[in-house]
């Protein structure tokens, strides 16, 4: 019975082992940090929070917002927020963000993502950002211009590539794992595209994902890995396996619209997953 107790413990960590290394517990409830209070029209205020950590960061972040009018916390209605990055007098581009936020019941939040293509640099490269609030009927409550500062966390990763038979840029956005351990884990993607102007993306959930999954200094490729598939969120989730410590690269193969969009031209996007 001790040799079964064994075997079955080392089952599991093998299946669970590539958890992150921080906030292990899943038990535990979330933390929401608070990043910024904004204030609307019509006596509207809007707070953003984060359940990442304690400031917004390049590529993916998990945002939330409440919202109140005359200190009457909201639960109905949306927001919808627009980033702007200003690079020179005429040349501006956006990022991809959930289209809408909406209010989840169970957390008692507005809840979605956004994805900042780039960290800022004060004063010269901030994120001017429009946030607009629609109640329930139907009225929108909005201000822009809003600064919001970006920090930079290697962990956290995008890949951009370029289809050059229909002139669009795709953004494959790492939305986990960023501190795995050692073991088999969830692997979580997003997929946008927008013209050559980045000034609107669009969210895409018809993609075909083909991981291949290897170790940097040796080409050793594991095996047991997922192909993402698209889930009713949008997230595209799959499987990755990272038996040991050591820098592994995830090469994803993309199939959208009729046809292969991550090899015209080579090479495949790839996403750092770094075991220590």
């Amino acid at each position: 019975m001790k040799a079964i107790i064994v075997i079955f413990s080392g089952i599991i960590m093998f299946f669970y082992g590539c958890k992150e290394t921080i906030n292990n517990n899943s038990f535990l409830p979330p933390v929401y940090y608070e990043i910024l209070t904004i204030n609307l029209p019509d006596n509207y205020t809007v707070k953003l929070y984060s359940s990442d950590s304690d400031s917004l960061t390049y590529a993916y972040n998990e945002v939330h917002f409440k919202v109140w009018q005359n200190n009457a916390e909201q639960n109905t209605g949306y927001l919808k927020v627009y980033p702007k990055m200003r690079m020179t007098p005429h040349i501006e581009h956006s990022t991809p963000v959930s289209d809408s936020f909406a209010y989840n019941n169970a957390s008692g939040y507005y809840s979605g993502f956004i994805i900042f293509n780039m960290p800022t640099s004060p004063p010269d490269l901030v994120w001017r950002t429009r946030f607009t609030f629609i109640d329930n009927n139907s009225t929108s409550h909005e201000t822009d211009s809003i600064p919001i500062y970006i920090s930079y966390h290697p962990e956290k990763q995008l890949k951009y590539f370029y289809d050059l038979s229909d002139t669009t840029y795709y953004t494959l956005t790492l939305v986990k794992p960023f501190n795995p351990l050692a073991g088999l884990c969830g692997l979580e993607l997003l997929l946008h595209k927008s013209n050559v102007y980045e000034l609107e993306f669009d969210q895409i959930t018809d993609a075909l994902m083909y991981i291949n999954v290897y170790k940097q200094d040796s080409l050793y490729s594991t095996s047991g890995n997922t192909n993402p598939v698209i889930r009713p969120d949008g997230i595209y989730r799959g499987s990755i396996n990272v038996p040991h410590k050591g820098l592994w690269i995830v090469a994803d193969t993309i199939y959208y619209n009729g046809r292969i969009i991550t090899n015209n031209p080579p090479p495949l996007p790839e996403i750092n997953i770094n075991v220590e």
